[in-house]
């Protein structure tokens, strides 16, 4: 129980939590660079879906990431299902995006309307940013 919900607490922070998506989302990833975050990863999955139920979020989020997606409109139309296929951290606020993510610079929002996430308010080391994963 306590790894599980240090697993998760610690993803909150700022650092774990891009060295498992860079690894998971690299499509030159092998399986020697994956297996040391295996067992992070399955004490923070393991740790979600020990969470109850009430901190299962339903409704829209937002995600900003830097620097602008060229091919984005091509990819993802209004309407359809996008997917992701590694853990991905988003906001219940959109103002949090202010915070996270410098204004000046390129970015891309993503606005998911009927998202389905983990609400990890209460456990976050940040818990201003209302994190959804």
């Amino acid at each position: 129980g306590t790894e599980r919900l240090a697993a998760i607490r610690t993803w909150t922070g700022q650092d774990v939590c891009y060295v498992v998506t860079s690894n998971v989302r690299d499509r030159s990833r092998t399986i020697e660079r994956l297996v040391p975050i295996l067992p992070f990863l399955k004490l923070l999955l393991s740790g979600l879906h020990m969470m109850p139920e009430s901190c299962i979020f339903e409704g829209t989020l937002y995600r900003a990431e830097s620097g602008k997606r060229s091919s984005w409109e091509e990819k993802c139309k209004a309407g359809e299902t996008i997917r992701y296929y590694g853990p991905t951290s988003f906001t219940r606020n959109p103002y949090a995006l202010r915070e996270f993510k410098q204004v000046e610079s390129d970015r891309t929002i993503t606005v998911i309307r009927d998202g389905l996430g983990y609400d990890l308010t209460d456990f976050s080391i940040f818990p201003d940013e209302q994190e959804v994963l």
